[in-house]
């Protein structure tokens, strides 16, 4: 008789009454009896057949819950499936691209855990703080466009404006370089990430229209009480009130606001307070408004590491306050990613997450106003971490370097690759596993299983609810 396995990729996950299967491999979930559950709960072990019908066994091997396979060979299977995700996402990249304008180093404010503080000391050792020029945008444009993004039409192009902060007085001139070409190409989706502290000096450039900024992500450290002692200038001036007067002067241009919420184990206890603000501001039920909260992560020492709170600690608080219901948190993130799962019937069911972001992403590139060319916006400015260079006119790749990071994926990462829930992780940053473990072939794991875990358990009891209020019969297999 065939000796089956349980999945070395399936969670079991404890709901009220009942155990939910949720395989990580293909992304199938079924609901079953706590016997089942407690049966299939250690990965790699026999699964005792005895007390199961022939259809019950066909139907939990059809699912991925058991297999006859053997480790290695359920391990290899993932990484086979990852390959081809991981080839199929590269072809698809290749139909587009992604420019971030890194317009200097130069920042308004002094926030004690940027990860571009050695950057700017650099700068001003040097009396060198160079700033992109429009003469530079125009040839980024007119002559290396068809290099950084070959085949791919302008108006499949993307930019994001960056910084340091992007929106300051010495960039004006830039920015309306940028805005002017994109109009002229077109390309039509151009977004920024800002502080927010000086919006209202720029605000022309701001709008709904395919040539100016429709976008924008703003950072709020915490609370009022808590963001005027951290994210601030040299001066101290308290910037709170003026982020959020810039915010609503945006939201009356119809520009969409992401609103970052930066926590810390100080300003995690405040974010009731935000909330009812926010609330009050009538920002967080606003159409053009998505509001989440991140905790603080650590790049590269500029801050201690210890102090700081992982996404697990951060969701684990907030799961029960009534605040998750109206700031997305990194659960409540995860499950907007994870919300298709559950209205699909049948067929592929979108874990298909190979690798984490842009790093290993074809035709996605920061481009500094030094002509230094980057995967990663966490990265730009320290020119080991470069992939290539604009000098004299010419394009030069750092091959070896630029094939290392598109190599990144989870059938490349040994932990990922036996890891239940890798195709909705991709091993996440490999900009933060590079600085913590000097590897960018280790992932960046950070408690992040259980916040997914938890995130597939809600979406599924919402939606189980959900059917049960609208009297729609529940057919368990398929979901």
């Amino acid at each position: 008789m065939t000796t089956y396995f349980v999945s070395q990729y399936l969670n079991v996950i404890d709901l009220e009454t009942s155990t939910l299967l949720f395989n990580g491999a293909n992304g199938v979930m079924d609901e079953v009896g706590n016997a089942l559950g407690d049966k299939l709960r250690a990965p790699r072990t026999p699964v005792d057949l005895s007390d199961m019908s022939e259809s019950e066994i066909r139907y939990l091997k059809k699912r991925g819950h058991i297999t006859p396979l053997s480790q290695e060979e359920e391990v290899e299977t993932l990484k086979h499936i990852a390959r081809s995700l991981h080839q199929q996402d590269q072809k698809s990249a290749k139909e587009e691209g992604h420019i971030m304008f890194l317009l200097s180093y130069n920042c308004n404010l002094d926030c004690h855990y940027c990860y571009q503080r050695q950057i700017r000391r650099r700068d001003r050792k040097s009396h060198h703080a160079q700033v992109m020029s429009p003469a530079f945008v125009e040839e980024l444009f007119t002559q290396h466009f068809k290099t950084l993004f070959p085949g791919v039409p302008y108006h499949r192009v993307s930019i994001t404006l960056y910084g340091g902060e992007p929106f300051l007085p010495r960039h004006t001139q830039a920015i309306a370089k940028i805005l002017e070409l994109a109009h002229q190409t077109p390309i039509q989706n151009i977004g920024a990430v800002t502080n927010g502290t000086q919006i209202e000096t720029m605000l022309d450039f701001f709008g709904p229209l395919p040539d100016q900024v429709t976008n924008v992500q703003i950072t709020l450290d915490g609370a009022q009480e808590s963001h005027d002692q951290s994210r601030i200038p040299p001066s101290k001036t308290p910037t709170f009130q003026k982020i959020i007067a810039n915010v609503r002067r945006l939201l009356e241009k119809k520009v969409r606001v992401n609103l970052r919420i930066n926590i810390s184990p100080e300003s995690i206890h405040q974010l009731d307070r935000l909330a009812e603000f926010l609330e009050k501001q009538e920002l967080l039920a606003h159409p053009l408004v998505y509001s989440y909260v991140n905790p603080i992560s650590i790049h590269y020492d500029q801050t201690d590491e210890e102090g700081l709170l992982s996404v697990a600690e951060v969701s684990n608080y907030l799961t029960n306050s009534p605040i998750s219901k109206q700031l997305r948190t990194p659960a409540g993130r995860r499950a907007d990613h994870f919300r298709y799962l559950l209205s699909r019937q049948k067929g592929v069911t979108g874990l298909t997450r190979s690798s984490f972001c842009m790093i290993s992403t074809e035709n996605e590139v920061v481009v500094d106003p030094y002509g230094d060319i980057y995967k990663c916006y966490d990265e730009a400015g320290r020119e080991e971490y470069k992939v290539g260079e604009i000098r004299e006119g010419q394009i030069k790749w750092f091959e070896p370097v630029l094939k290392a990071y598109l190599s990144r994926n989870i059938s490349t990462m040994e932990q990922c690759s036996t890891c239940s829930v890798a195709l909705a992780c991709g091993g996440e940053c490999a900009a933060l596993a590079k600085a913590k473990y000097h590897d960018y072939f280790t992932p960046y794991c950070n408690d992040v299983k259980s916040v997914f875990l938890d995130a597939i358990k809600s979406l599924y009891q919402e939606r189980t609810m959900d059917m049960k209020q609208n009297n729609i019969d529940i057919n368990h297999p398929y979901l």
